[in-house]
């Protein structure tokens, strides 16, 4: 899937795909959301996990 028909899919413009998938930004709940259901996905799938280890 290409990042343009991604962000279509979403419902959110290139631009905002763009900085999430570089990592300037998180996204936000529905970005994250919408991501994951295009995906096919659960949201924790696609987060990475900043939990410490023990």
């Amino acid at each position: 899937m290409t990042l343009t028909h991604f962000a279509k899919t979403t419902g959110f413009c290139l631009n905002h795909a763009s900085m999430v998938e570089i990592g300037r930004s998180n996204g936000g709940p529905r970005f994250l959301k919408a991501a994951a259901n295009t995906l096919g996905c659960e949201i924790a799938d696609i987060v990475e996990n900043t939990r410490a280890r023990p």
